[in-house]
């Protein structure tokens, strides 16, 4: 995969990411208690999934700055810009290596890095 495709899948990743978390706040101020409905944060551009999970799960993926939150399935759309880090029934969290993992630490809105 070139530079440039990493790239352009980094910044979806992080576009999806980012609307997560303002589905997290608005959840938060709603103070819905329920499972919250995610996208998955893969980089394909037409994915539409979405991974029920409670807050507090989408809390502990978001730790990392280079953790993303996504359908079973989908792992494989990171190629070797992404290493699955943990796996359940209903998601997957991967980690971004490489420059995508520069994007996604650079692009993360808590201001954390990855370790």
């Amino acid at each position: 995969m070139s530079d440039l495709s990493v790239e352009r899948m980094a910044e979806n990743e992080a576009a999806f990411r980012e609307a997560n978390e303002r589905i997290q706040t608005r959840a938060q101020e709603l103070e819905f208690s329920h499972p919250i409905p995610f996208l998955c944060e893969c980089g394909n551009p037409e994915c539409h999934a979405i991974v029920t999970l409670p807050i507090e799960d989408y809390q502990a993926v978001r730790r990392v700055a280079t953790h993303f939150l996504l359908v079973p399935g989908h792992e494989g759309v990171s190629g070797p810009a992404g290493r699955v880090v943990s796996r359940s029934d209903n998601h997957v969290v991967v980690e971004k290596l490489g420059v995508a993992g520069e994007i996604a630490e650079r692009r993360d809105g808590r201001g954390r890095i990855a370790p």
